[in-house]
């Protein structure tokens, strides 16, 4: 009836309104993603000072907007990542980097990408990589699997985020194959109902990337 017809785009009309309201809500309450990379850049120059390595930090995507929650949550993971950058991604030499046409400092970026209803960032290095057949040899030996040789790069990757994958290093004087910093990392992204990706493509450099929903 017209009386029913009337109701429904009352309704209607009431739903879009609650909707725009939402929308204005989020838009006063975000906060450009710029603020945390700014914090995110004093910490990497801190960190490589007193690691004695000259890093080259680049941003890319400061304009997106994003809850505070969101912005306080990223911190820590953010930070971890930059550090196990600093800390373990960043070993090849500077004759090795030369040959392989990279330049003296080691580069660093992080970006933020608008996906939806979900925020992605991605840290990228330009070190030396992670060695996945090192991590099929040391998966094999803590008998996690029967055959390296059926892993994948990323089934061998995602070991670095299994807490059952052992970090201590097997030798004396061997640096732990997987940074503690990562599982803390992983449980940060987690904590934002978020999850997190390891890609490495040799001495081209390693990505993790992280998802997480833009509301927490």
């Amino acid at each position: 009836t017209a009386e029913e017809g009337g109701i429904g785009a009352s309704l209607q009309e009431l739903s879009d309104l609650v909707e725009s309201l939402h929308r204005l809500g989020q838009q006063l309450t975000a906060i450009p993603i710029a603020i945390l990379f700014g914090v995110v850049s004093k910490f990497v120059r801190e960190t490589a000072q007193e690691a004695d390595k000259k890093v080259e930090i680049q941003f890319a995507g400061e304009d997106i907007l994003c809850t505070r929650s969101v912005l306080e949550g990223l911190e820590r993971p953010l930070k971890e990542m930059a550090h196990n950058c600093i800390a373990h991604g960043f070993k090849d030499s500077p004759a090795d980097r030369e040959s392989a046409g990279k330049p003296a400092e080691y580069q660093l970026k992080v970006t933020a990408l608008d996906r939806g209803s979900s925020l992605v960032v991605e840290v990228q290095d330009d070190g030396g990589g992670i060695d996945c057949d090192q991590i099929r040899i040391d998966a094999l030996e803590q008998e996690l699997i029967d055959d390296p040789e059926k892993l994948s790069d990323d089934e061998a990757l995602a070991f670095l985020l299994d807490d059952g994958f052992g970090a201590a290093p097997a030798d004396e004087g061997k640096e732990a194959l997987k940074p503690k910093g990562l599982i803390t990392t992983q449980d940060a992204v987690a904590s934002l109902k978020g999850t997190m990706h390891i890609t490495s493509a040799g001495a081209e450099g390693t990505l993790i990337t992280i998802r997480i929903p833009k509301e927490t």
